[in-house]
């Protein structure tokens, strides 16, 4: 695979949320949806890209641990994303137990909540 190629797959600028007012819109507005190993907000918006947001606390642990447990994450959304276009913002809180997991544990919790989410809004009709 090209340089170029590999470049195409990650997140970039317009696929993060970087303000945090945006983050403060999605938590305040947004639908929750909670996890083992993290908590995720959904707002859907009218138009725009599909955005992530990752946040990590202390709580989750040392510098490392967060970074890590931030770059699963992202990495578990990036392979997610659904077919369909979708605007939406979404904010992913890593808890505690997602230290201790692996990344398939990681990533079937994320189908299971935000994944499904994500995808039902891309099923509704245009106008529901």
């Amino acid at each position: 695979m090209s340089a170029s190629g590999a470049l195409n797959q990650q997140l970039g600028r317009p696929d993060r949320l970087r303000r945090k007012a945006d983050f403060e819109k999605v938590y305040s507005k947004g639908r929750r949806v909670s996890g083992r190993f993290f908590i995720g907000y959904l707002l859907f918006r009218e138009q725009g890209p599909l955005r992530v947001g990752v946040v990590a606390s202390r709580r989750v642990g040392d510098a490392i641990r967060r970074n890590r447990a931030k770059r699963r994450l992202r990495e578990v959304f990036r392979k997610n994303k659904p077919r369909g276009s979708i605007a939406a913002d979404v904010v992913l809180i890593a808890r505690a137990a997602i230290t201790e997991a692996s990344f398939e544990e990681i990533h079937t919790a994320y189908v299971r909540g935000v994944g499904r989410a994500l995808e039902e809004s891309s099923r509704k009709p245009e106008g529901t």
